[in-house]
């Protein structure tokens, strides 16, 4: 039994590292795509692509702002810089800057 309990916390600390893992790479995903698609909307007279953006980005910018850490202003902060337009997810953008929750 206690092997088996070893291995099970085993697990779960391999799991949280994952997901921290996942979570700094959707993180740098995210301003790469905010640098590329916010080019790809100046480049765009109509500018339909905006709510897809957004929605594209909504989870990892709602995971951010879910998770509270200081640490995460800066990532905000590249986010709005790769931002060429200057309003794709702004306003939630900036309420992480400022440690508001980003709902």
């Amino acid at each position: 039994h206690r092997t088996r309990r070893k291995n099970s916390i085993c697990q779960v600390k391999d799991i949280s590292r994952l997901r921290k893992i996942r979570f700094v790479n959707a993180k740098k995903i995210a301003i790469e795509f905010m640098n590329q698609a916010s080019y790809q909307v100046e480049c765009s007279d109509e500018g339909q692509m905006v709510e897809e953006i957004e929605n594209c980005l909504k989870p990892v910018i709602q995971a951010v702002a879910d998770d509270q850490l200081p640490v995460h202003r800066d990532w905000a902060m590249a986010m709005s810089q790769a931002d060429s337009t200057g309003f794709l997810c702004s306003s939630a953008l900036e309420k992480i800057v400022r440690g508001i929750d980003a709902e």
